[in-house]
């Protein structure tokens, strides 16, 4: 809901209609896009046996971490080691012709590469956030609890 919320009020596009028309478009499609990338993420996981969560490296320093984000946005635990994420690439091509077939939330066609596109960069964004969340929440608090102990300087 918040995206629809966010994205219909910063687009421009004609594609998605007008006014709350164009919030239910926005939302109708996150919610397909999200059902059919589950979907088929699921199925293919089940399929090949694949553990699809992202997991932290607990490597230390930037340059590894950062390399192993990378590395595990593709590649996931398997029976017999780490394995290429076929369920990743398979949710987000079948995601994006999905929506490229089927699109009643938007007038006009939809590119399905810019779909697939969208998808694997969002499994990306996900890897990148679990290898970092910790750090990030753990500066976050410290700076909130120096803040609090800082006396009022008014």
């Amino acid at each position: 809901m918040f995206s629809a919320t966010v994205v219909s009020t910063f687009d421009r596009s004609p594609a998605w209609g007008d006014g709350s028309e164009k919030y239910v478009n926005h939302f109708g499609a996150a919610m397909m896009r999200r059902t059919l990338r589950q979907s088929i993420e699921f199925g293919a996981g089940a399929l090949l046996q694949q553990d699809e969560r992202f997991t932290a490296s607990g490597q230390e320093g930037i340059k590894a971490r950062l390399k192993s984000a990378l590395y595990r946005s593709f590649f996931v635990p398997g029976r017999g080691g780490n394995e290429f994420a076929l369920p990743r690439v398979a949710a987000a091509v079948g995601t994006g012709w999905a929506l490229h077939e089927y699109h009643p939330f938007q007038r006009g066609d939809l590119n399905p590469w810019v779909q697939t596109t969208e998808v694997l960069s969002a499994y990306v964004a996900r890897s990148f956030w679990h290898e970092f969340a910790p750090d990030i929440r753990f500066r976050l608090k410290a700076l909130a609890q120096r803040k609090a102990r800082r006396p009022d300087s008014q």
